[in-house]
């Protein structure tokens, strides 16, 4: 049976058009959905079937913020001030006791510690004067911006923790009477850039972290008081102290070495000098002994040697510490009956003698003695004899002249009483010692490293 081969089949137009419409509906619907890379010579693990991915995206929009509310200011200078005031609170880490809560609005002249006058131009308008954080324990810088106050005569931020560097800024405060900047964390040199303020009367630096050696211009400075202790400042002392007009200098408690320069006696305006704890050498200068007005001194845990000069010209001297040196000699009687006198400490030193009118004033004036070389019966608690023999065995000279206050005296003869026919008896009487000090004598008063600021005063020049 013959086989006949299939007949040849003949596209249907029906068919090729529904194939047409699917195929059309299929390339809309997956068109919203896929792209389909037809010319694409990427190789297809680069494809990415989404077109946006490939495109730069702008920047998504920022929320937006509302704008800072604009304050009205009773005039441009406060407006200025609170600018400043703003940029120094934003430096602060740390306010436990929210010092600065109020540090908003333009109540500038209402903040915490911001004390306002009318300015001393002509204008008659309120600035700010002076600003006082004293105390506040607040963490933070000092702004670059405080040089813009330049109307306030004080500035008070003692016992707080303000750190770094002083702004150079602060040199267009020219109307600064006061900068207090004590008990806090601020380290680097000596700041340099308080030369620049030309009204300057009150420094106090201590308690800080400031190193390095003193510029000898800061004694030429028109100063009246001057602490710069509890810091590791070293050196010498310059010479130029003899040009400070200051009446209160305190160096304690740093590193300063060499000898106490022989211009301090140039200081006739001194009332208090401390040099306590220190490095010096060197004898106690002789023209120290010229500054009349002169009430605390002290040099406490130096190393100075050699003997006293004459001081019994300091008729207003209350206190005067030179424990823990290496001085020699006797303590002189007239140190003693100065007429202001009220304390007098020469512990852990190498004096071998005491006055009777020393040691019969101890009901008068605090006298400590002790932890020297003192070899009469009345004091006991001195150092040995070795230790003594050591130091006593070299002697210093210090050039001083002794009859300074006899110079001009002439000595009387000699006169020899005649011998007497039998010896003289024995004294059947025991001298008398002086009796221990009583139990209400006089303490001494605490001097030096402590002296607390002045609060706000009564602004000067306003």
């Amino acid at each position: 049976m013959a086989s006949f081969p299939p007949p040849a089949m003949k596209p249907k137009g029906g068919f090729f058009i529904i194939s047409i419409l699917i195929l059309s509906s299929f390339i809309s619907f997956s068109s919203a959905h896929i792209f389909i890379p037809i010319f694409d010579p990427r190789p297809w693990w680069n494809w990415n079937p989404n077109p946006s991915y490939d495109q730069e995206q702008p920047p998504p929009q920022q929320e937006q913020q509302d704008p800072q509310p604009e304050f009205k200011f009773p005039n441009v200078r406060l407006k200025q001030a609170h600018s400043v005031l703003k940029a120094w609170k934003d430096l602060i880490d740390d306010d436990p006791h929210n010092m600065l809560a109020n540090w908003d609005g333009p109540d500038v002249c209402g903040y915490t510690g911001v004390y306002c006058e009318t300015s001393i131009d002509g204008s008659k308008i309120a600035v700010v004067a002076g600003v006082d954080l004293n105390q506040g324990d607040i963490s933070g810088q000092i702004p670059d911006q405080i040089g813009q106050l330049t109307d306030i005569s004080l500035l008070h931020i003692n016992s707080n923790r303000f750190r770094g560097k002083i702004p150079n800024s602060i040199s267009k405060l020219t109307l600064l009477h006061e900068l207090d900047l004590s008990n806090n964390h601020l380290s680097g040199p000596f700041p340099e850039i308080v030369l620049d303020l030309p009204n300057l009367k009150y420094l106090d630096l201590r308690y800080n972290d400031f190193q390095g050696p003193l510029p000898p211009q800061l004694f030429e400075k028109n100063l009246d008081a001057l602490f710069i202790n509890n810091n590791r400042f070293t050196s010498v002392i310059p010479e130029t102290i003899g040009k400070c007009p200051a009446s209160v200098l305190v160096f304690s408690n740093n590193k300063f070495n060499g000898a106490i320069p022989k211009s301090i006696g140039q200081m006739t305006n001194l009332n208090e000098v401390i040099f306590s704890n220190n490095e010096m050498s060197g004898c106690m200068p002789e023209e120290i002994g010229k500054i009349k007005n002169l009430t605390v001194v002290d040099i406490s845990n130096n190393g100075l040697t050699g003997d006293l000069p004459g001081l019994c010209q300091l008729k207003n001297a209350e206190v005067f510490d030179f424990s823990g040196n290496k001085m020699t000699g006797d303590v002189p009687d007239n140190i003693c009956t100065l007429p202001k006198m009220e304390n007098l400490n020469f512990v852990n030193n190498y004096f071998k003698g005491i006055g009777k009118v020393c040691r019969d004033s101890a009901f008068e004036i605090a006298l400590n003695v002790s932890d020297n070389c003192l070899s009469d019966n009345h004091n006991h608690d001195q150092k040995p004899k070795e230790t003594c023999d050591r130091v006593l065995s070299k002697p210093v000279d210090c050039g001083r002249n002794h009859n300074d206050d006899k110079k001009n005296t002439k000595k009387p003869p000699v006169i020899r009483p005649p011998i007497p026919p039998h010896p003289s008896p024995t004294p059947t009487t025991i001298p008398t010692q002086s009796p221990p000090p009583h139990s209400n004598v006089k303490l001494p008063p605490v001097v030096g490293g402590l002296y607390n600021s002045p609060p706000p005063p009564a602004i000067q020049g306003y």
